[in-house]
Order: C-alpha cells, then structure tokens, then sequence
C-alpha cells in the first residue's frame, strides 16, 4: 500500500468512527517518515483531529529530531506546527533559520500563541516590512501588555489606510473593547452595517462584537448572515461555529471546521472550532 492510500485509510476510518485504529495506522505511516518532516506534520494533523495524545507525542519528537538534521522545511514546518497548536514547538524549530521577515512573522504569532507578549512585540519590531496581518497580531499583543496606546495607535492607522478592510474594523473593534469602550466599538460596527447591511465583512465585524459582548444568539445571526454572503469568511465561519457549540450542535460546528480547512488548509480557527467540540 503506498502513502496516499495510507491516508485515505486513516480518513475512511476516522469517518467510520473507528478512533482507535489510527493511532496504529498513523504510527506506521510515521516509521517510514522519520527524515520528512511535512509528512510527519499530516500525521501529526489526523492524531490532532482524534485526539490521540500518546501517539502526537512521538511524533513531535520524530519532527523536532528530523529538522534537527535538516532545518530546510523547518518554516513551514513551523507554521503547520503553530494552526495545529503545538506554539512552543513551532517557535523552537526556528530556531536554526537566519532572521528575516518569514522567520520574524513565524516567530511573533508562536510567541504571542504562547503569551511572551513582549517577545512577540520585539519580534515585530525586526520585520522589516509588516503586512495589515502582523500589524494587527501586534495591536493584540500591545494590549495583552496593557500597552493601549500603541494598540491605538496601530488600529487607528490601519482603519485611516484600510476604512473597509475588515481585518482592520476587527482589530479596531477588538482594541475597543479590550479598553472597556464597548459603546464606541459598537458605533463602530453600526457604522459598517449603515455602510452595506449586505455586506460579509460588515456582519462579520457585527458577529465578532456580539460574540466578544457575550451575546451568542445575536452572534450566529450575524454570522450566518456574513457566511449567507460569502460561504468562505473565514471569521465568520469559525463565529458561527462556536455559536454552534455553545447550543449544543458540535456536529455542525466540525462540518463547518472541515469547510475552514478545505478553504484555508492549517487555519488556526479549524483546531480551535475542534478543541472546543471536545
């Protein structure tokens, strides 16, 4: 049997519900892939989806010891790592690559993923050409700091560059509330709604305040309503499927988790929309 119909039997058992099958399937996979690390990874990804712990754990030695002898796949390894929530892991496979602003990305998202806020902020501070993304994973990590001038002042500044990009109403939204100024966050999503009530990333910003306001109903309307507009809104996506949860219709929630990860493979919203199933 040759590798991808290893896999294919992985999934077949995973869908029949047979858990305890894959631990031994994927450890065989795993022997016979001790020097690929990204073959590792997927093996790591389907133990991650069952929640098969022992199994994870070998394999994370298996990956740390082979970038080890050949540290070439190691950023994407890392970035596989940090979706599948192994953050600690994911910022020690860097470690042997030369900076640069990949290598500088990677490492603020798995410093912040861990709560070493101010390494996160250093981080950033060596990119030497931020994207809107690490901007607004800096925003997160000023205000984890309790830093909220600086959290303001980037939020205001992607919102004067970006007005109707909705990472930038989110992180704005976010800095917000973060400051206790729920009124002001909701102008701001009420802004947006006036804008285009249409709009996805509108009623996404919307299902995002709701949510972060503790209002799950008002929430998943939102939500659905953004997913209604573009069935792969990611933000939305993972807002409705935590609400999804919270009413008890897990199996809902990972439908929409195995869409997430068809439209973004890796995401990090798929392994969070699955831990909170559990």
């Amino acid at each position: 049997m040759d590798r991808a119909q290893a896999f294919e039997g992985i999934r077949k058992s995973i869908a029949a519900g047979d858990l305890a099958a894959v631990g031994p399937q994927v450890a065989g996979i795993a022997a016979s892939a001790a020097d690929e690390p990204l073959v590792l990874l997927t093996c790591l990804s389907l133990l991650r989806s069952v929640g098969e712990t022992e199994t994870a754990e070998t394999v994370l030695g298996m990956i740390a010891a082979s970038l080890r002898a050949d540290p070439s796949a190691a950023l994407e390894t890392a970035r596989g790592l940090r979706g599948l929530g192994y953050r600690r892991e994911a910022h020690a496979a860097l470690a042997a690559l030369p900076a640069d602003d990949a290598v500088e990305r990677e490492r603020m998202a798995a410093l912040h993923g861990m709560g070493e806020h101010a390494d996160a902020v250093a981080a950033y501070g060596r990119i030497a050409e931020p994207t809107v993304d690490d901007d607004v994973l800096a925003a997160e990590a000023f205000c984890s700091l309790g830093d909220f001038a600086s959290a303001d002042a980037l939020a205001a500044r992607l919102m004067e560059e970006m007005p109707s990009d909705f990472r930038a109403g989110r992180c704005r939204c976010s800095v917000l509330l973060r400051r206790g100024l729920s009124r002001e966050a909701g102008d701001l999503v009420k802004a947006a709604l006036k804008a285009d009530k249409r709009s996805a990333d509108a009623n996404a910003l919307a299902a995002y305040f709701m949510w972060m306001s503790g209002k799950t109903a008002a929430a998943g309307g939102y939500a659905a309503k953004a997913v209604r507009a573009d069935p792969g809104h990611v933000d939305a996506m993972e807002i409705l499927a935590l609400c999804l949860i919270e009413k008890g219709k897990r199996d809902n929630a990972r439908i929409i988790a195995g869409a997430i990860n068809e439209q973004a493979p890796g995401h990090d919203a798929v392994m969070r929309i699955l831990d909170a199933c559990r």
